[in-house]
């Protein structure tokens, strides 16, 4: 009948939710130890501001997620 709703396999219920937390979770471990890789290693030799503890706590805290906004952008296009 027309009524029936269709439901693409995989995409709804718990599994899927619980799948997607544990991906994003992996994500951010994996972003966090990019992010802080790359901020040592730019911060001596780039300006000044890159030193202040406040720059440093807010591109370890931001960078991480603003890679994870892109990987999910990049994962929602791939797809």
């Amino acid at each position: 009948m027309g009524w029936q709703k269709t439901r693409k396999a995989g995409r709804d219920g718990a599994w899927f939710q619980l799948s997607t937390c544990l991906f994003m979770c992996v994500l951010l471990v994996l972003n966090v130890a990019f992010i802080g890789s790359l901020y040592r290693t730019l911060a001596p030799d780039g300006p000044e501001f890159l030193r202040h503890p406040k720059a440093e706590q807010m591109f370890l805290l931001i960078g991480p997620l603003a890679v994870l906004l892109f990987q999910w952008w990049l994962i929602d296009v791939l797809k």
